[in-house]
């Protein structure tokens, strides 16, 4: 109680303290709202106001609220007589060089300047009040404008000076660049083409059709009327509200609704933006409140990280394509996108993530086939199989596909006397793998058998690439016909083993009788190594490889379909320069293995190359002092950084400060 007691005390006392010294009406006159015009002036001084200067002529652009004033200049008081001369003379004779046949400047000075005005921003708050009968009367103000001296007279004076010629010998007749005879010029035809939304929008939005439709609004002629004057007098009793004794008040509303009735405040202003709808600038962006702007960033759909393609999409894509490997170690971006119906940007980086494209024939398997895995533990071979054909199942389901899966033929037994057209099997995969381990357990007797062994029944077996494949010419009790095509682009492991029985085959051959090579073969061979071997090193594995992925493309009469045999290979090798290199092996535990370069390039580093594989045939890594210092001994100079990096990197790889041999495993 007494604190409520303290509070009233303290409010009387605040009261007291301010008081209310006079009251004081205020009125809201309506009748010059919409043409009372409040006029600065900020290059002049306070000391030198305009009130007492002589306005010759008034005139105005009521929509672009604007208004140029031409007012007296002062003659008699610091004034430059022969400089407002030659002003004049200049401004009188541009207007006569156009055909304007009134003069500027009626007499010979320059005795008057043209104000323009420029409108003030954030100026719909202002009033004017007046204060009369202890009342205080408040009118609106249309517009605040600037009033600055403007010389574009002056310039239009020094333009026209530039363009038009005074012939004196002719009496002061003036001739302009037009009345000169025109030499004929090329005219540029141009059509009209529709225009686009944002290139209209650019196009209000330039300065030049501002400026175009700025002009194209007339001046009005006003009339000038001093402060002293009757009709000025009658205006000002306009900013008084006539009728003060009708007073109607809305007691309803709020203090704030009284001050926006009052003051309304000023209408939003719709900018015209120079982008699309759907284009949001970075500016306007950071104008919004956070809501706002996700919700921009989501409707314009241009900085979403999100895809807009679902997860399982693209894992179900994934599966099938890994899937597809299984099946061709080649594929397509089509074949895979008319099945999984993905974008081809979305689809190309699930591809790049296992496959490697190659040109002519499509995207390969990045890993090479593991056959020493396959026949180790064909237990785990054996699970994936089983797992890919669940696998296809549900892929089927799913992406509507073929109970057979396409382009991979299916595995038939035939009886002893088959008939064309029938007593076929599909052999499930768990029987292929089987069979593969039957034939796995007999290939340590492969090169004391034949192939063609006398049997009555045969079995014809087409592998897929997904399946077991067998490394070598196998022999069993049974007649094994592996079936002879020649290789597609999706390299089938059946035609590999094939071309593998071939090319053991011909090294078994060419050992019993080396002169039996054919000079043809020679040919070939070496020009196809000429066209492989470049400044890199490699393995006679990979040589091997790559020839029997070369193989795979070529037809079955081709001379180099028919096999290559290692002592063939090597003696090409020989013949095109390229020299054998005892590797080194990093681990102790690893024999050491041959590889295969080319000393010579016909290069000025071959010195430093050779240089270079000498010494690796003793140590397996090198640093590079050791590198420089045998260089430097051997040729007298070292070679540069850029030279240096060159050498080594094209046979070499390094790991931390040691450089090792890096054969290409591809």
């Amino acid at each position: 109680m007494a604190e409520q007691e303290s509070g009233h005390n303290s409010s009387e006392s605040s009261d007291e303290d301010d008081p209310v010294v006079k009251e004081i009406d205020v009125y809201l006159s309506h009748h010059l709202k919409d043409n009372l015009y409040l006029m600065m002036y900020p290059v002049r001084s306070t000391r030198m106001p305009y009130a007492d200067t002589s306005c010759m002529k008034a005139r105005i652009k009521p929509k672009q609220q604007k208004v140029e004033l031409e007012v007296a200049v002062d003659t008699e008081k610091n004034y430059c007589t022969n400089k407002g001369e030659d002003m004049a003379r200049a401004v009188n004779e541009s207007n006569s060089l156009k055909g304007n046949n009134q003069t500027f400047y009626n007499s010979s000075v320059m005795d008057k300047q043209v104000l323009a005005s420029m409108k003030a921003e954030n100026n719909d708050r202002y009033a004017v009040g007046i204060m009369k009968n202890n009342a205080l009367h408040v009118t609106p103000v249309q517009a605040m404008l600037q009033l600055r001296p403007s010389f574009d007279y002056i310039n239009m004076a020094e333009s026209a000076n530039g363009t038009g010629k005074l012939d004196n010998s002719n009496s002061g007749i003036v001739k302009s660049d037009s009345e000169e005879e025109e030499d004929i010029k090329p005219v540029t035809v141009r059509y009209a083409v529709p225009e686009s939304d944002q290139a209209k929008a650019y196009r209000i939005s330039s300065h030049a059709y501002l400026e175009k439709k700025n002009a194209e609004e007339q001046w009005i002629e006003a009339e000038f009327v001093g402060r002293d004057d009757t009709r000025a007098t009658v205006e000002r009793e306009l900013l008084t509200n006539g009728n003060m004794d009708e007073i109607t008040c809305d007691y309803g509303i709020s203090a704030k609704g009284y001050l926006d009735a009052l003051m309304p405040p000023p209408p939003a202003e719709v900018s015209v933006s120079v982008n699309p709808e759907n284009i949001l600038s970075i500016t306007q962006l950071k104008t919004m409140s956070l809501p706002e702007q996700i919700k921009s960033i989501l409707l314009s759909g241009t900085t979403s990280p999100i895809t807009g393609i679902p997860s399982d999409m693209l894992c179900l894509a994934r599966d099938y394509l890994l899937w597809k490997f299984t099946q061709t170690r080649i594929t397509s971006r089509k074949e895979i996108s008319m099945v999984v119906k993905l974008p081809s940007e979305d689809l190309k980086e699930i591809m790049t993530q296992v496959a490697l494209l190659r040109v002519t024939k499509g995207w390969e398997f990045c890993l090479p086939y593991d056959y020493q895995f396959i026949e180790r533990y064909p237990d785990v071979a054996q699970r994936q199989v089983q797992y890919w054909e669940k696998k296809y199942q549900q892929l089927k389901l799913r992406l509507k596909l073929p109970t057979q899966p396409t382009g991979v033929q299916s595995e038939t037994v035939q009886d002893k006397k088959p008939v064309m057209g029938k007593d076929k099997a599909i052999i499930s995969g768990q029987e292929r793998i089987k069979m593969a381990k039957k034939l796995a357990a007999k290939h340590v007797n492969a090169n004391s058998s034949s192939v063609d062994g006398p049997s009555n029944s045969k079995i014809k077996i087409n592998v897929p690439d997904g399946a077991i494949a067998q490394q070598s010419n196998f022999n069993s009790s049974d007649d094994i016909k592996i079936k002879d095509e020649p290789m597609d682009v999706d390299e089938s492991v059946a035609e590999t083993t094939d071309r593998m029985n071939e090319l053991k085959q011909a090294e078994n051959d060419d050992n019993n009788n080396t002169s039996a090579v054919p000079d043809e073969l020679i040919v070939v061979v070496k020009n196809w190594l000429c066209e492989i071997f470049d400044r890199s090193i490699y393995s006679l594995e990979t040589l091997k490889r790559r020839l029997l992925l070369y193989q795979g493309t070529l037809k079955e009469d081709h001379i180099m379909a028919k096999g290559v045999s290692d002592n063939t290979l090597k003696r090409c090798l020989k013949e095109i320069g390229v020299t054998e290199l005892e590797h080194q092996p990093l681990s102790p535990n690893e024999t050491p293995s041959k590889l295969y370069v080319k000393r010579k390039l016909n290069e000025t580093n071959d010195k430093y190359r050779e240089v270079l594989l000498d010494l690796f045939k003793d140590k397996a890594k090198l640093r590079r002092r050791e590198i420089v210092l045998a260089m430097v001994e051997k040729t007298g100079e070292a070679p540069n950084d850029k030279q240096y990096l060159k050498i080594v990197k094209d046979v070499c790889a390094n790991k931390g400060s040691m450089w090792f041999l890096n054969p290409l495993q591809h």
